[in-house]
């Protein structure tokens, strides 16, 4: 997963910023407001555990991206790419599940980060 230098580079984390943005506005967002549960507790606590999910899987294409910047790309079938891109889509998969199930505040928040988080480890998956 090497991008160079060039458009490509500049767009992909420059969407990385606004992403990390995002989340980080709707964590704080979430965690400012005085009932952060409502009632059904237990969905809201799944709408939680989504919405984390999809941090997690966002923090590990992070890291990803900062790894192959770092060690100069990564080949095809690496290992680290291999594994950070099965745990990355399981995160965002079993996220989207949970979110279906959850309610509350970061339902949305929590849809919207799986989602774009589930593209980002297709479209990985798809380079190989």
């Amino acid at each position: 997963m090497y991008l160079g230098t060039g458009v490509t580079a500049v767009v992909f984390y420059g969407a990385l910023i606004l992403f990390a943005v995002y989340l980080g506005w709707r964590w704080i967002r979430w965690w400012k407001r005085t009932p952060r549960l409502q009632p059904p507790k237990w969905r809201a606590i799944v709408a939680a555990i989504a919405f984390l999910a999809g941090t997690a899987s966002f923090a590990l294409s992070v890291g990803l991206a900062v790894y192959s910047s770092v060690s100069g790309g990564l080949g095809f079938y690496h290992p680290v790419l291999v594994c950070f891109g099965r745990l990355g889509f399981l995160l965002s998969v079993s996220g989207l599940c949970l979110t279906i199930l959850g309610k509350g505040q970061l339902r949305v928040p929590g849809l919207v980060s799986n989602l774009l988080t589930l593209a980002f480890w297709c479209v990985l998956g798809g380079l190989q």
